[in-house]
């Protein structure tokens, strides 16, 4: 365990000097905040729209219309419909008597305080507020697939780091000189193995504080952090073993990037009968705990979740020899 251990933090130390490691490490990190920014529901964006019942009373609207932009439809059903929308919009309904203003449940703190109030204000002089009513989403669906989709491509770079560090050991003979060393194939590949999951375990907690503060769901957290990791480990080998020098790794990482991410993302426009050629795709059985997770989509979570480890573990078990032998460490 301690070659193991010393090994890592041999990587850690090299990787963080590395400047496409760097890269990998910010540039997700970077595009979460720029998503949080633009997709997530701010004051700006909600604070001056409202959807209105056609059970609100004239008079009550034209005081709101003071405050917020307005927009009476036709029945209370369309009104929640208009509210559970990816982009957030507050309504307002009136019954015996009271005002009831009716959020999707994503919405900050703040705004779930400040958008009543300020419905009370002006309203002020006729009936009053009398209740605010969630609709009980804690996050909404776009919330909730982009945050996946974020996680999902986050962790795959934590495995092609991996990659890349080996290919970095390959380009600088670090591999000749572990070969001679009391070290096992087993005890790097071990140590590979580890350091992605680690790096798994802290970008996908990363990932959702900064979309989401600390309100994380473990079920699902847990059920893609182990599957993402799995596939990462695998994506690293992959990479170990085809790449020869940094190059042809970054090439790989292109290729991969778009055949292991981009394809999978298909599957969402085909119809259910028409999703078999998507299944040797290592990344489909993850995008598809990302969709039922976050779209809602038919299909058992925990069956998905169970395909998908078995799937990705057997192809590591037909990865490791072939890489062994590339690598020409000692076994024993």
């Amino acid at each position: 365990m301690k070659k193991i251990i010393n090994l890592m933090m041999k990587d850690f130390v090299s990787g963080t000097r590395n400047r496409m490691i760097q890269f990998m490490i910010a540039a997700p990190l970077l595009f979460t905040v720029i998503v949080k920014l633009l997709f997530m529901p701010t004051v700006d964006d909600t604070a001056m729209r409202l959807v209105i019942s056609p059970a609100l009373p004239v008079e009550m609207e034209r005081h709101l219309s003071e405050f917020f932009r307005t927009e009476r439809l036709e029945s209370l059903k369309a009104v929640n419909s208009r509210v559970e929308e990816n982009d957030a919009v507050f309504g307002v309904d009136y019954s015996d008597g009271k005002v009831r203003v009716i959020f999707q449940g994503n919405e900050s703190d703040a705004l779930k305080t400040a958008v009543p109030m300020i419905v009370s204000v002006a309203v002020a002089g006729t009936d009053g507020l009398g209740e605010v009513d969630s609709l009980g989403k804690e996050k909404s669906n776009m919330q909730e697939f982009i945050s996946s989709l974020l996680t999902m491509i986050v962790l795959s770079i934590s495995g092609m780091m991996t990659g890349f560090i080996i290919v970095m050991d390959k380009e600088t003979r670090m591999i000749k000189a572990l070969s001679v060393a009391p070290l096992t194939i087993s005890d790097y590949l071990f140590s590979k193995m580890f350091q992605t999951i680690i790096y798994c375990f802290v970008f996908s907690i990363v990932i959702y504080w900064i979309l989401f503060g600390f309100t994380i769901n473990l079920v699902s957290w847990f059920l893609s952090f182990t599957a993402f990791s799995v596939l990462g480990i695998f994506l690293g080998f992959l990479i170990g073993t085809l790449a020869e020098n940094e190059n042809s790794a970054i090439a790989l990482i292109k290729g991969l990037g778009f055949i292991l991410l981009m394809l999978p993302m298909v599957s969402l426009f085909s119809p259910q009968t028409f999703q078999w050629p998507f299944y040797i795709l290592p990344t489909y059985w993850v995008f598809r705990i990302v969709t039922i997770q976050a779209l809602g989509l038919p299909g058992n979570i925990y069956l998905t979740w169970a395909v998908a480890m078995v799937y990705h573990i057997v192809l590591l078990a037909v990865l490791f020899p072939v890489m062994s032998r590339k690598l020409r460490m000692r076994k024993v």
